[in-house]
């Protein structure tokens, strides 16, 4: 895999969240980046073939996500 060295300005809120994901999930920054980065591309793909993104709360209320962007 090729890599290329980046630099980003994100908020501050932005970058603790991701240092806590990274964290809680036993990884890298980098790593927690490059998985949010292929989530939110499956994400896409599947809403633009017609999928629907739902989500069960624990007393089983169904609803559905529509993405904002």
């Amino acid at each position: 895999m090729e890599v290329t060295k980046a630099t980003f300005n994100l908020p501050n809120d932005d970058i603790a969240e991701l240092r806590r994901l990274a964290e809680a999930n036993h990884t890298t920054v980098t790593a927690m980046l490059r998985q949010a980065i292929a989530t939110q591309a499956y994400i896409n793909k599947e809403i633009e073939n017609g999928s629907k993104l739902l989500v069960e709360k624990p007393n089983g209320q169904i609803r559905e996500l529509v993405p904002q962007w």
